[in-house]
């Protein structure tokens, strides 16, 4: 009955490392280093420094697509911005324009093509 427990509780935290690990973009990295050292272990002890070499430059990956994915961010919120207060602006420049007025005294404004 231990033994079962025992089992569940690894499938059940394997589990959990490789929902972290594809969260982080680090599946691939993680079935390299499970993989490497035991279906392949006389090629990765033979070549130990090249093994490692690999699984770094995995690591390297990993990061690089973190930072692009940063950066890309970075680029859509700034676009994002830009496009507000270039709205903002035309808005601005509309309502000093403004002639029209309604029955209650207030200026009418066109607001088409402004926001989405």
């Amino acid at each position: 009955m231990l033994i079962y427990i025992g089992i569940g509780a690894f499938v059940i935290l394997l589990s959990v490392i490789f929902r972290v690990a594809a969260a982080f973009r680090l599946t691939i990295p993680l079935l390299y280093a499970l993989l490497a050292p035991t279906l392949f272990s006389k090629w990765f002890y033979a070549n130990y420094e090249l093994a490692n070499i690999i699984g770094y430059a995995l690591l390297a990956l990993a990061g690089l697509s973190w930072v692009i994915s940063l950066i890309r961010k970075i680029r859509a919120f700034m676009a994002e911005r830009r496009e507000e207060r270039f709205s903002e602006e035309i808005l601005r420049r509309r309502i000093r324009e403004s002639t029209e007025v309604d029955e209650n005294g207030y200026r009418i404004v066109n607001t088409d093509g402004l926001y989405r």
